[in-house]
């Protein structure tokens, strides 16, 4: 008598795995400084009054797996030896979480120097890619006046009742100046409303004449 043999068989399945060759994207208006917001709520900055905090806002995504991490780090933008923060990780909870930093830095920004923020995103299976801010500057002084004058050359009298003529020159040390604010007025404390006048490449911050209505 020949006996037969009973066998039994089990498949087992991995879970489902996906193979990622995508690199991290960020958004594409990339670093964003002087804001811990995004746009449209936050707007990228090139000054700040401020040398002793840096804000920065971004987000990256990633079209297969997931942004699992942001490192970052500030530096002068021409001068990588000269660090503000060092190479730092945030680890994300999801694949939309955005690196939004207000930070207390230890060491102060030099005024007038251009710092920049070199962040990089990196995916779940450690595909990175890098985005770099346009940088920041820290302004702590006001713009330097030159001169005012009633025309130039400058004059004790005029003829035109209607228009005061003026000149005058400003600089500033760390940055530009983007506008300024004039407003003529009597010696008996009567002012006209003020104007704002734009600087413009046409009109260089360094030198400037512009007519002012006195008109009554």
């Amino acid at each position: 008598h020949k006996g037969t043999q009973k066998t039994e068989s089990k498949t087992l399945c991995t879970e489902d795995f996906i193979i990622d060759n995508n690199k991290p994207e960020f958004i594409s208006y990339g670093v964003l400084d002087g804001t811990d917001k995004l746009q449209p709520q936050g707007s990228d900055h090139s000054y700040q009054q401020s040398l002793s905090t840096y804000k920065l806002a971004t987000i990256a995504s990633d079209p297969t797996s997931y942004v699992a991490e942001y490192q970052y780090q500030i530096v002068a933008k021409n001068d990588a030896s000269d660090v503000l923060v060092s190479p730092t990780s945030v680890k994300t909870s999801n694949d939309h979480s955005p690196l939004l930093l207000n930070l207390q830095l230890t060491k102060n920004m030099k005024p007038g120097v251009a710092y920049v923020a070199i962040v990089t995103a990196i995916d779940a299976v450690g595909h990175s890619s890098q985005s770099v801010s346009d940088g920041i500057i820290g302004d702590v002084t006001p713009p330097i006046l030159k001169y005012v004058s009633d025309g130039l050359p400058d004059v004790d009298y005029g003829i035109d009742l209607q228009v005061l003529p003026v000149s005058f020159a400003f600089y500033d040390k760390e940055t530009e100046i983007s506008h300024f604010v004039l407003q003529a007025c009597s010696t008996s404390g009567r002012c006209m409303p003020a104007i704002r006048v734009e600087v413009d490449e046409k009109s260089p911050a360094e030198t400037m004449s512009h007519s002012l209505d006195i008109a009554a």
